[in-house]
């Protein structure tokens, strides 16, 4: 046994980072317990990983460790792990504390500060060999009494079988794919098609029907998009009041098409947790997260978008991505099966100069969509991804280009005319405004953080 001890002492024993925890910038992770008795550390496998790094993954501690303890964590065979925490002045400074800890199978942290949660990488350092945790305990007192050794088995021997002859870049594209009726070209504004959208959640809300007995009423207010097996992207105007009410509960659709009548496909997942951006106000910072109660199982119609990172494509305004949803049609009822709409980015000056209403809303958003020409999203859609296809290099066997979609924004809210039209002055929406989406590109740490520590 090769047991190591390392003490930090606050910002002082390491360096501080501005990159946020290390975590992968490749979704979807899959998550899973390595203690059958708590539910609160978590280990998070990257597919994206190639097969030589396939004994590596990313644990997370979700605790509150109180200043001047001692944390204890032995696994089942040595490794080199990369530790991350957030002490209460890091957090301040919106900065993490790493440290590295090479070679061993047991260790021993000391922290002069409280902890609120911490992760590390473990990579194993013998080719092929999977380390579990074995013990985790704090001032002695443990806290995994029923290590899971094992659990991972399953999924790695999963990837091996699909992925032996895939290159990493391969393997870092399991995200944002359809896998059901492939369609080469952009799609037209319309109807879509079952398994078109596999990541596109239907978010409801749930409570108690009124003056009813152990009766519940389930209500959609918006959409979503899947980004990982246990958490779906929204923004905060849809969900803020589930979350301050006593009595509400959030509830997500996947694998939907129709929004009332039930799919053959679709399951219904509990959400756990509603985590809104800390500086959400009406006018900016509208994203929002759903961690659900249990991870939904991926199948051709449930699958994870990508996450659009700076470096995906070139910065380019003229670029087209597209909404869908279940957003209210012009009849004002909402669209019972999912609909589609292609929508350009707009440079910001042209946004404001269209509507000045535009220039108090565009913090860390862009606007997107068309002027006067009666194309817009509409109540119901808001939540919904811009999504992008970034093409790959390839060719499919029928010359069609491949890529993945990608998550560039999720729609806030849409203009309003200082002049409505007089034959519909209380109009749910102006289908001749532009569209405002809050960027993601910029919450992408917070994204991974709140995913981390959740």
């Amino acid at each position: 046994m090769v047991k190591i001890v390392l003490a930090l002492c606050g910002l002082l024993a390491v360096a501080g980072s501005d990159n946020g925890p290390g975590m992968p910038l490749i979704m979807p992770l899959i998550t899973e317990y390595p203690c059958k008795d708590v539910n609160d550390i978590t280990v998070m496998l990257d597919p994206g990983f190639s097969m030589d790094e396939r004994n590596r993954y990313y644990m997370v501690v979700h605790k509150v460790v109180p200043a001047n303890s001692t944390v204890e964590v032995s696994f089942s065979a040595n490794v080199n792990i990369v530790f991350t925490v957030r002490t209460t002045i890091a957090i301040r400074k919106g900065k993490y504390i790493k440290s590295q800890i090479q070679e061993g199978d047991s260790f021993t942290i000391r922290f002069s500060e409280e902890l609120r949660g911490f992760s590390f990488k473990v990579q194993g350092t013998a080719p092929q060999l999977i380390p579990y945790l074995t013990s985790f305990s704090i001032d002695d007192v443990p806290y995994c009494n029923y290590p899971d050794s094992g659990y991972l088995d399953g999924y790695l021997n999963i990837l091996v079988q699909h992925n032996n002859n895939k290159t990493k870049e391969e393997l870092q594209n399991q995200c944002g794919r359809r896998k059901v009726g492939y369609s080469p070209h952009p799609p037209v504004n319309g109807p879509t098609q079952v398994g078109d959208w596999p990541w596109h959640a239907a978010v409801y809300e749930v409570g108690p029907v009124p003056n009813g007995t152990c009766h519940v009423s389930q209500k959609y207010i918006c959409g979503g998009t899947l980004i990982a097996n246990n958490f779906v992207l929204t923004v905060a105007h849809c969900v803020v009041l589930i979350k301050q009410s006593k009595t509400l509960n959030a509830l997500v659709g996947l694998g939907k098409y129709h929004l009332e009548r039930g799919d053959e496909n679709s399951v219904e997942m509990d959400v756990e947790e509603i985590i809104i951006h800390e500086n959400y106000q009406l006018l900016a910072f509208d994203v929002a997260l759903l961690k659900l109660k249990s991870p939904v199982e991926f199948t051709d119609y449930i699958q994870p978008a990508c996450l659009w990172r700076t470096e995906t494509l070139s910065a380019d305004d003229a670029v087209t991505g597209t909404l869908v949803g279940w957003g209210t049609t012009n009849e004002e009822d909402l669209s019972q099966t999912l609909q589609q709409v292609n929508l350009p980015l707009v440079a910001h000056e042209v946004c404001v100069l269209s509507n000045l209403r535009a220039i108090v809303h565009l913090h860390d958003a862009f606007c997107a969509g068309y002027h006067n020409n009666g194309t817009s999203p509409c109540t119901g859609d808001s939540g919904g991804a811009f999504q992008i296809f970034v093409p790959h290099m390839e060719q499919n066997v029928s010359g069609h280009v491949t890529g993945t979609w990608h998550v560039r924004g999720v729609l806030s809210k849409g203009l309003r005319s200082d002049n409505p039209s007089p034959e519909t002055p209380d109009q749910m929406c102006d289908e001749n405004q532009y569209a405002i989406f809050t960027d993601t590109t910029p919450y992408i740490d917070w994204i991974l953080d709140k995913i981390s520590y959740s």
